[in-house]
């Protein structure tokens, strides 16, 4: 405490040139004074810079140190501030800040899919104009021909532009960081070697289970499929033995011999069933001594016959009035040759000897 009674306040880290005026304007010029105003600052400050005071009286300083927070980075720019300028000068001024801003991203190792232009003009008022170009951009000649009309829109909005601060920003960053590329530009493999097949213990995650690699999966599985394979032929030879040697000859190891299962001569036999045959009591056909099927051919044995029944009989019905009607016709025609005068004869036979004459 005898330290920072003497200090100025200035010397903190967090109090400014602001703050300093203000603490010198109610008699707080060294750490030594906090506590002597120390009913003011609450009031004047508030809650959180009285503490911040105190703890720089009692000279209690940060303690916990914790790592920095990585954080996404939003967006890459650089602007400068300068004389009042216009006319050409806007554009070797927009040059000079591209190629600053392609350093800035280079050493980020970004690029930008939005450019993003800032200016100020004499008057203090601020403007900002934003293109996209077709492709990311990161290279100086990239950033300056597509900013390049955005300063001709704003030089035509604004007839004498004066300006007195440019600035260009990149933002919808693209990151051009490989990680875990090789020298040959390939990516990078954690997988053990080839040749390394020995087991390699996993983590307490995985339980302390054993991690093999998996070509020893594909060797048992190669050599599984090999067992089965040579199982097969060995079966296969030994049906082929037993075929062409004697029974009595061979023999298993334990001495015994390999007797064939026995054969019954009546299975061999065909058995040759005398199929039976019912007569149909409609038309006397034999069918097959089925229920089902007989059943269906006399039903339709006799929806036939009853159709047959009825033909015949519309047909009948028919034939009679179509007789009467063919004898009544030739009556009409023989009564009418029949009524024919002797007169209407001869003057025909005249007009026909009148004709040859």
């Amino acid at each position: 405490m005898t330290f920072m009674r003497d200090m100025p306040t200035r010397k903190v880290n967090g109090i400014g040139r602001v703050f300093e005026r203000e603490l010198d304007a109610i008699g707080v010029k060294t750490c030594g004074d906090i506590y002597a105003h120390r009913g003011f600052l609450p009031r004047l400050f508030g809650e959180k810079a009285f503490q911040f005071l105190m703890t720089c009286y009692l000279g209690i300083g940060r303690t916990d140190i914790r790592p920095a927070e990585e954080s996404e980075r939003k967006s890459v720019g650089t602007e400068s501030t300068f004389r009042d300028i216009s006319g050409p000068d806007l554009r070797t001024k927009l040059r000079h800040i591209a190629e600053e801003l392609e350093k800035d991203l280079k050493r980020t190792q970004f690029k930008g899919r939005t450019l993003v232009l800032k200016i100020k003009l004499h008057s203090y008022e601020v403007y900002t104009r934003q293109t996209i170009p077709p492709t990311a951009v990161h290279k100086a000649d990239d950033l300056y021909k597509y900013s390049i009309p955005m300063l001709v829109k704003l030089e035509k909005e604004n007839p004498g532009l004066t300006l007195r601060l440019m600035g260009l920003r990149c933002t919808n960053l693209v990151s051009m960081k490989k990680d875990g590329i090789d020298f040959f530009g390939m990516a990078k493999s954690n997988k053990p070697a080839s040749g390394d097949s020995t087991p390699r213990p996993a983590s307490r995650d995985d339980e302390q289970w054993e991690v093999w690699p998996e070509t020893e999966f594909e060797d048992a599985a190669r050599q599984e499929l090999q067992d089965e394979m040579n199982e097969i032929e060995m079966l296969s030879q030994e049906a082929e033995g037993r075929s062409n040697v004697g029974v009595g000859t061979e023999r298993h190891a334990h001495g015994k011999a390999i007797l064939p299962n026995p054969v019954n001569s009546s299975a061999d036999k065909p058995r040759v069933e005398e199929e039976q045959l019912w007569s149909c009591p409609i038309c006397s056909r034999p069918q097959t001594a089925d229920d089902k099927a007989f059943n269906e051919h006399i039903d339709l044995c006799l929806s036939r016959q009853t159709i047959e029944e009825v033909v015949k009989a519309t047909s009948t019905d028919e034939t009679i009035p179509e007789m009467k009607r063919n004898n009544s016709v030739p009556e009409k025609s023989s009564s009418k040759k029949r009524g024919r005068s002797m007169k209407e004869i001869e003057t025909d036979r005249a007009q026909k000897k009148l004709f040859f004459s």
